[in-house]
């Protein structure tokens, strides 16, 4: 590790902040691999092929808010209304800034990139940059004071806890924690200051919680992190057998679907099959068994009930609490969701050929394909849908303007939505990004909004009646407030309302200089 000196930078431009998700895959455990279900046009898959010496880890693209809490735009009431402009920090010269990102009280920020000369920089608030060979996504404490990285040199990798270094290790920060909200390759623990990640040393996987190293494997994928932060979940091969490793406990395994805490991180739920029958299971507890297949069990907002597919005599259909659903032709395994009182699930169901949504006994419009359900507010859901070749966004009865492309985890051009879309504080409405041809247009609720060449970062103000978020012409990235547009710059970072709803912070960077600016609301 290494300091540089400042001097002028080609800017980059930042990826959002995102939602991780509960991926799942059919994780086969044993000498010999299985196949999953057939891919659907909603998922990428990744199979785990146990037994072998090759690491296949990718995040799965669920289908439309899979696994997403309520979602709710941040509202910060330790930012400084006082302070309109501040340069933050100069970075450094002849390479590329990458990433951008504050603490939730934006009191706090954090920046990467690359150097020119093969290496990375990071920088965490107007210290001096360090420089390494490699650099992963910093993380926060709760507190906003301590910064925790990945980091490697000389083909070591160890983590960063503010200036403290970790031991050093072949491999940091693979697999990720799934259900985290940006993907996190470290997560602070439930004190907020020790953190928790997996490394690699000798041919052989462990997870790390504070100083302390865990059971060695020969293998480890998909790994979860309960609510509460005390508990760390993951699948795990040694000598040819496989595992479901939940904190101190260590269930054996031939083949696993799905895994999910409780909300109160008091037990948890997975699909499991055994003797050639599958079962879903609560804790130790079979809650459902004896299946030709089951898989996605979740919780309900209480935690008192789970839901999960099953399929039995070639009909496919959802369990809730101890009670069988309707049969169908097929049902999708992945994006069962309770409502926000627990009191009704929503489900896609096909028959036919053609998909619909089913919200408890009621049965939907019919599609060419369907990409959800999330619920907006009490039983009326949200989900997107296609017909020919123009994707619509449901809100209950209402279908909003058809595009092209509606905008997934930050990546153009992909067919589904969940991750683009935001909503309201009180839940009542929605925003998200769409593109027609090459253009791309924010629209909130069923108003579509000006084209630009790219949108990114929506927000809601705390009132629910502006949409922010940083738009790009000609490579030029501003600040869009309902429709009044900013001063333009190099990059711009997380725009955040104040909590009067009257101003939005965010970052830039205009030549080589971070930049904290605000904008006036309409």
């Amino acid at each position: 590790m290494e300091s540089v000196s400042t001097g002028p930078i080609k800017p980059g431009i930042a990826p959002d902040p995102v939602l991780a998700i509960d991926s799942w895959s059919r994780i086969i455990l044993g000498p010999y691999a299985g196949t999953p279900k057939g891919a659907r046009l909603e998922t990428l898959r990744c199979r785990c092929a146990v037994g072998t010496n090759a690491f296949l880890q990718a995040l799965a693209l669920l289908a439309v808010f899979s696994s997403c809490s309520s979602p709710s735009t941040p509202v910060h009431e330790k930012l400084d209304a006082s302070v309109l402009e501040k340069r933050l920090a100069v970075v450094p010269g002849n390479g590329r800034l990458t990433l951008c990102t504050f603490s939730a009280n934006r009191k706090s920020f954090a920046y990467t990139g690359y150097t020119g000369q093969g290496k990375d920089f990071i920088g965490i608030g107007g210290s001096d940059v360090k420089v390494y060979d490699h650099v992963g996504w910093p993380t926060f404490s709760p507190d906003g004071q301590t910064v925790a990285y990945r980091a490697g040199d000389r083909n070591k990798a160890f983590v960063m806890v503010g200036d403290r270094k970790g031991e050093e290790f072949d491999t940091v920060g693979q697999p990720h924690f799934n259900p985290e909200i940006n993907d996190e390759e470290i997560a602070f623990g439930s004190d907020g200051r020790s953190v928790i990640y997996f490394a690699g040393r000798g041919g052989k996987m462990f997870v790390v919680i504070g100083d302390k190293k865990g059971e060695e494997f020969d293998f480890i994928a998909w790994c979860w992190l309960s609510p509460d932060r005390k508990r760390v979940a993951f699948v795990a091969q040694k000598e040819s057998k496989g595992f479901l490793v939940v904190g101190e406990d260590k269930i054996e395994v031939e083949e696993l679907e799905s895994f999910s805490f409780s909300p109160d991180s008091t037990t948890f739920a997975y699909a499991i099959k055994k003797g050639g029958k599958w079962s879903a299971i609560v804790g130790q507890r079979r809650i459902g068994g004896d299946y030709e297949e089951t898989a996605g069990p979740v919780f309900s907002p209480d935690g008192k009930t789970v839901a999960y597919w099953a399929r039995k005599n070639r009909k496919e259909f959802v369990v809730v609490g101890d009670k069988k659903g309707t049969s169908f032709d097929e049902v999708r395994p992945y994006g069962i969701q309770f409502s926000p009182d627990g009191s009704t699930v929503a489900y896609v169901a096909i028959k036919g050929g053609r998909e619909f949504v089913v919200v408890g006994d009621k049965k939907g419009e019919e599609f060419e394909s369907l990409f959800g359900p999330r619920f907006l507010r009490g039983t009326t859901v949200v989900y997107a849908a296609k017909n020919g070749n123009k994707m619509s966004l449901v809100m209950g009865e209402k279908k909003g303007p058809g595009f092209d492309h509606l905008a997934i985890y930050g990546v153009e051009g992909l067919e589904v939505c969940p991750w683009g879309i935001i909503f309201s504080p009180d839940g009542t409405n929605v925003a998200y990004r769409a593109q027609e041809d090459v253009d791309w247009y924010v629209v909130v609720g069923e108003n579509r909004g000006e084209k630009f060449d790219g949108v990114r970062a929506l927000t809601f103000s705390p009132d629910g009646q502006t949409v922010a978020y940083v738009a790009t012409n000609d490579s030029r990235d501003f600040v869009v407030v309902g429709r009044k547009k900013g001063e333009e710059f190099d990059g711009v970072y997380q725009p955040t309302f104040f909590s009067d709803g009257r101003k939005v912070g965010f970052g830039a960077l205009k030549n080589n200089e971070l930049w904290w600016k605000v904008i006036d609301v309409e």
